[in-house]
């Protein structure tokens, strides 16, 4: 499996959000997917940028929210190659 999906029990209308966070450090990825689901919102989580490139692939995402210091690629190359695939997110 490439991403944990978690769905809010918050009830107001946030949960119509999906965002993809992509943070290759596991507490911050978890603790970051949790504060989002907190405050209402889908999350998709991933490690890294191809995981992530995946996922985009497999989802329908209002947002990414993205570590840029990764590797083997970075936020700026993932943000690149997300534009090439999804211009309108």
């Amino acid at each position: 499996m490439c991403c944990t999906t978690w769905t809010s029990p918050a009830p107001w209308s946030n949960a119509a959000v999906n965002i993809l966070l992509v943070e290759d450090d596991a507490t911050l990825r978890e603790a970051l997917a949790e504060t989002l689901r907190l405050a209402g919102y889908a999350v998709v989580t991933a490690a890294d940028g191809s995981t992530a490139l995946e996922a985009l692939q497999a989802g329908n995402f209002s947002a990414v929210v993205t570590d840029y210091q990764m590797r083997p690629m970075d936020g700026f190359a993932l943000l690149t190659a997300i534009r090439e695939i999804r211009p309108h997110l």
